[in-house]
């Protein structure tokens, strides 16, 4: 920490005013110092470990794909989270998620986001499935040139 208009700081008091100014206290500091001293000695940076004690159902490839399999074998044009939701209250995925409640449609709605799947309206343009809408081949048959 480096400030030509105040006087010099040392180490401890420059971590602690790193750390106030995130609206942190002396932990913090200590791990500041901890931190700069394993750089400086051995170019090691601090490893972001938030999230990585805690996995969720999700996070199981298998699981995923179960959900992805099930849902292409519906042959529905518009795939819903309550299709997710009755899917997991089936009593073999209860069993699999060790579950006796059923997921709320919030869950199954963050788990199809995180499937890559997305709420869009269909586009109603003239060409969007290949061929021409009913209706303007009718205009241009009868009224356009007849």
């Amino acid at each position: 920490y480096i400030c030509k208009s105040e006087p010099r700081v040392g180490w401890t008091q420059a971590s602690m005013l790193a750390s106030r100014s995130s609206g942190k206290g002396p932990h913090l500091a200590r791990l500041l110092q901890k931190w700069i001293l394993a750089y400086l000695e051995r170019k090691e940076l601090p490893v972001n470990v938030y999230r990585s004690w805690k996995t969720g159902l999700m996070d199981d490839e298998d699981f995923a794909d179960k959900i992805h399999q099930h849902l292409q074998s519906l042959d529905k044009k518009y795939l819903t989270a309550m299709d997710v939701v009755q899917f997991m209250n089936t009593p073999e995925m209860l069993q699999k998620c060790k579950r006796s409640k059923p997921i709320s449609e919030r869950t199954a709605r963050r788990w199809l986001h995180e499937m890559q799947y997305r709420y869009t309206k269909e586009p109603k343009g003239q060409y969007v499935d290949g061929h021409e809408r009913a209706d303007v081949v009718k205009y241009r048959a009868e009224d356009f040139l007849p």
